[in-house]
Protein backbone atom coordinates (compact mmCIF):
# COMPACT_ATOMS: atom_id res chain seq x y z
CA UNK A 1 0.00 0.00 0.00
CA UNK A 2 1.41 3.41 -0.97
CA UNK A 3 1.89 6.20 1.55
CA UNK A 4 -0.29 9.01 0.28
CA UNK A 5 -3.36 10.94 1.18
CA UNK A 6 -5.93 9.23 3.32
CA UNK A 7 -9.48 10.19 2.47
CA UNK A 8 -11.48 10.79 5.64
CA UNK A 9 -14.95 9.29 5.55
CA UNK A 10 -17.55 11.36 7.36
CA UNK A 11 -17.01 14.31 9.69
CA UNK A 12 -13.84 14.50 11.77
CA UNK A 13 -15.72 15.56 14.88
CA UNK A 14 -17.88 13.17 16.82
CA UNK A 15 -19.79 15.38 19.26
CA UNK A 16 -21.12 18.87 19.89
CA UNK A 17 -18.55 19.20 22.65
CA UNK A 18 -15.81 18.76 20.05
CA UNK A 19 -17.51 21.38 17.84
CA UNK A 20 -17.66 23.75 20.83
CA UNK A 21 -13.97 23.14 21.51
CA UNK A 22 -13.13 23.99 17.89
CA UNK A 23 -15.10 27.24 18.23
CA UNK A 24 -13.07 28.04 21.36
CA UNK A 25 -9.84 27.33 19.44
CA UNK A 26 -10.96 29.52 16.52
CA UNK A 27 -11.76 32.32 18.98
CA UNK A 28 -8.35 32.03 20.62
CA UNK A 29 -6.64 32.16 17.22
CA UNK A 30 -8.68 35.26 16.34
CA UNK A 31 -7.62 36.94 19.59
CA UNK A 32 -3.95 36.16 18.91
CA UNK A 33 -4.19 37.36 15.31
CA UNK A 34 -5.88 40.60 16.37
CA UNK A 35 -3.17 41.24 18.96
CA UNK A 36 -0.47 40.80 16.31
CA UNK A 37 -2.34 43.07 13.88
CA UNK A 38 -2.80 45.67 16.64
CA UNK A 39 0.96 45.68 17.33
CA UNK A 40 1.63 45.98 13.60
CA UNK A 41 -0.84 48.84 13.25
CA UNK A 42 0.71 50.63 16.23
CA UNK A 43 4.22 50.23 14.77
CA UNK A 44 3.11 51.42 11.32
CA UNK A 45 1.37 54.43 12.85
CA UNK A 46 4.51 55.30 14.83
CA UNK A 47 6.64 55.02 11.68
CA UNK A 48 4.22 57.20 9.72
CA UNK A 49 4.24 59.82 12.46
CA UNK A 50 8.04 59.80 12.63
CA UNK A 51 8.43 60.01 8.86
CA UNK A 52 5.81 62.78 8.65
CA UNK A 53 8.00 64.90 10.90
CA UNK A 54 11.02 64.15 8.70
CA UNK A 55 9.14 64.80 5.45
CA UNK A 56 7.34 67.99 6.48
CA UNK A 57 10.32 70.33 6.05
CA UNK A 58 11.06 68.75 2.66
CA UNK A 59 7.48 69.39 1.55
CA UNK A 60 7.66 73.00 2.72
CA UNK A 61 10.94 73.55 0.87
CA UNK A 62 9.53 71.93 -2.29
CA UNK A 63 6.41 74.13 -2.17
CA UNK A 64 8.63 77.23 -1.82
CA UNK A 65 10.75 76.17 -4.81
CA UNK A 66 7.62 75.48 -6.89
CA UNK A 67 6.23 78.90 -5.97
CA UNK A 68 9.50 80.57 -7.01
CA UNK A 69 9.50 78.79 -10.38
CA UNK A 70 5.83 79.62 -11.01
CA UNK A 71 6.24 83.29 -10.06
CA UNK A 72 9.24 83.66 -12.36
CA UNK A 73 7.46 81.96 -15.28
CA UNK A 74 4.37 84.13 -14.78
CA UNK A 75 6.59 87.23 -14.77
CA UNK A 76 7.97 86.08 -18.15
CA UNK A 77 4.47 85.51 -19.60
CA UNK A 78 5.31 87.34 -22.84
CA UNK A 79 7.82 84.59 -23.71
CA UNK A 80 4.98 82.04 -23.65
CA UNK A 81 2.75 83.81 -26.17
CA UNK A 82 4.11 81.83 -29.16
CA UNK A 83 5.41 78.80 -27.33
CA UNK A 84 3.51 77.09 -24.51
CA UNK A 85 6.58 75.68 -22.74
CA UNK A 86 10.29 76.15 -22.32
CA UNK A 87 12.71 73.22 -22.08
CA UNK A 88 15.53 73.74 -19.62
CA UNK A 89 18.41 71.46 -18.62
CA UNK A 90 16.61 69.98 -15.59
CA UNK A 91 13.02 70.08 -16.76
CA UNK A 92 10.32 71.94 -18.60
CA UNK A 93 8.12 74.85 -17.52
CA UNK A 94 5.09 76.16 -19.31
CA UNK A 95 1.40 76.83 -19.34
CA UNK A 96 -1.30 74.36 -20.36
CA UNK A 97 -4.56 75.69 -21.65
CA UNK A 98 -7.41 74.27 -19.64
CA UNK A 99 -11.10 74.80 -20.07
CA UNK A 100 -13.69 74.30 -17.37
CA UNK A 101 -17.43 74.22 -17.63
CA UNK A 102 -18.98 75.98 -14.65
CA UNK A 103 -22.55 75.27 -13.56
CA UNK A 104 -24.55 77.72 -11.49
CA UNK A 105 -27.38 75.31 -10.63
CA UNK A 106 -26.97 71.65 -11.59
CA UNK A 107 -30.68 70.78 -11.40
CA UNK A 108 -31.62 73.72 -13.60
CA UNK A 109 -28.91 72.80 -16.10
CA UNK A 110 -30.13 69.18 -16.23
CA UNK A 111 -33.72 70.32 -16.89
CA UNK A 112 -32.53 72.71 -19.59
CA UNK A 113 -30.48 69.96 -21.27
CA UNK A 114 -33.57 67.73 -21.40
CA UNK A 115 -35.70 70.61 -22.72
CA UNK A 116 -33.12 71.44 -25.40
CA UNK A 117 -32.94 67.81 -26.53
CA UNK A 118 -29.35 67.32 -25.41
CA UNK A 119 -29.48 63.96 -23.58
CA UNK A 120 -25.94 63.19 -24.77
CA UNK A 121 -24.77 65.75 -22.21
CA UNK A 122 -26.34 63.84 -19.31
CA UNK A 123 -24.65 60.87 -17.69
CA UNK A 124 -26.82 58.03 -16.51
CA UNK A 125 -25.73 54.79 -14.98
CA UNK A 126 -27.90 51.76 -15.56
CA UNK A 127 -27.46 48.84 -13.22
CA UNK A 128 -29.73 46.20 -11.75
CA UNK A 129 -30.90 46.79 -8.19
CA UNK A 130 -30.96 43.16 -7.03
CA UNK A 131 -32.45 44.08 -3.66
CA UNK A 132 -35.53 45.63 -5.29
CA UNK A 133 -35.68 42.88 -7.91
CA UNK A 134 -35.76 40.32 -5.09
CA UNK A 135 -39.12 41.72 -4.02
CA UNK A 136 -40.78 40.38 -7.18
CA UNK A 137 -42.13 36.85 -7.53
CA UNK A 138 -40.33 34.11 -9.45
CA UNK A 139 -42.57 34.45 -12.53
CA UNK A 140 -41.64 38.12 -12.95
CA UNK A 141 -37.98 37.27 -12.38
CA UNK A 142 -38.17 34.63 -15.14
CA UNK A 143 -39.71 37.16 -17.56
CA UNK A 144 -36.77 39.54 -17.07
CA UNK A 145 -34.12 36.82 -17.30
CA UNK A 146 -33.40 36.42 -13.61
CA UNK A 147 -33.77 33.54 -11.18
CA UNK A 148 -33.87 33.27 -7.44
CA UNK A 149 -31.31 30.96 -5.81
CA UNK A 150 -31.84 30.05 -2.18
CA UNK A 151 -29.01 28.41 -0.24
CA UNK A 152 -28.52 27.25 3.30
CA UNK A 153 -25.14 28.75 4.04
CA UNK A 154 -23.20 27.47 7.02
CA UNK A 155 -22.16 30.01 9.61
CA UNK A 156 -20.64 30.13 13.05
CA UNK A 157 -20.24 32.86 15.60
CA UNK A 158 -17.64 33.01 18.30
CA UNK A 159 -18.73 34.02 21.80
CA UNK A 160 -15.85 36.45 22.21
CA UNK A 161 -16.60 37.23 25.85
CA UNK A 162 -16.29 33.59 26.85
CA UNK A 163 -13.16 33.11 24.77
CA UNK A 164 -11.66 36.17 26.44
CA UNK A 165 -12.31 34.62 29.85
CA UNK A 166 -10.25 31.58 28.81
CA UNK A 167 -7.19 33.58 27.74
Amino acid sequence: MSAGRVRVQGPRLGSWEEVDDRLRQIGLLDVKREAIEARLHKAVTALKDASAQDVAPLDVERENLERDVKEFAEAQATEFVHMRSRVLVFGTVGFRRSTKILLKRVEATLKALVAEGMPDCIRTRMEVDKEVLGGYDDEVLRKVGATRKVDDTFFYEIDRERVAMVT
